[in-house]
């Protein structure tokens, strides 16, 4: 083989290798508790971390989103994204796990957070408005501004359309509720979020800390006694 050909042959090793490995490594969460993913601005630079199999289970440990613009870690992520996006400030919370954004109504993708009118009960067995408590932690961080919400194609039976938002520094909302205990992990339609949800509950926070009925039994009657 000429000496050009087996050259031409090493580039295009190389090359294939670099193709492959790129993107690839586990997710790296810096002292500083931020997740940088592969292919991130700072990935490279790293060097003191702890390291994740995927972006859910460094969020879960108490990560965070790096900064939009370095990297929002969708690569390494095992979830589909949604096919479609749609943003703005112009938002409101109309309970926990619902909002509508510059006029259209989306349901956040993959939770589920206790009824307007459903009660819990805290770690010292008093009841309190679980159902309220949601909804305002869901306004609080529409509050933040400038929020984006990424839609699936088609809309439920309800006409709301289904939807994974993030908040202006890149926290994903959806899990956000899950992991702060004011909402669950809707396994029925996904499990995205199981791990944030394992967390919350290992963590007691939100409607961990005490008693509550999940909130699809709640909407089939089941009570607290």
């Amino acid at each position: 083989m000429k000496p050009g050909t087996i050259l031409m042959a090493l580039a295009l090793i190389v090359s294939a290798v670099a193709h492959a490995t790129a993107g690839s490594g586990p997710v790296k969460k810096s002292r500083s508790g931020i997740c940088h993913c592969p292919g991130g601005q700072h990935y490279s630079r790293t060097k003191n971390f702890t390291a994740y199999p995927t972006i859910e289970a460094c969020l879960d440990s108490g990560g965070r989103h790096p900064k939009r613009g370095q990297g929002d870690c969708s690569n390494a992520s095992p979830a589909t994204m949604p096919k479609k996006q749609t943003g703005g400030a112009d938002t409101r919370a109309i309970d926990g796990d619902t909002l509508v954004l510059e006029g259209v109504t989306v349901r956040l993708q993959g939770i589920d957070t206790p009824e307007a009118s459903q009660s819990c009960r805290n770690a010292k067995a008093r009841p309190y408005r679980c159902g309220a408590v949601s909804t305002a932690a869901l306004r609080l961080m529409l509050a933040s501004g400038d929020v984006r919400c990424d839609l699936e194609p088609n809309p439920d039976r309800y006409g709301r359309r289904i939807g994974t938002c993030t908040a202006a520094d890149g926290t994903d909302i959806n899990r956000w509720m899950v992991r702060q205990g004011f909402a669950v992990a809707y396994r029925k339609y996904s499990k995205r979020y199981v791990m944030a949800e394992q967390a919350a509950r290992k963590a007691k926070v939100g409607i961990w800390q005490g008693a509550f009925v999940l909130p699809w039994e709640w909407r089939r009657g089941k009570r607290l006694r």
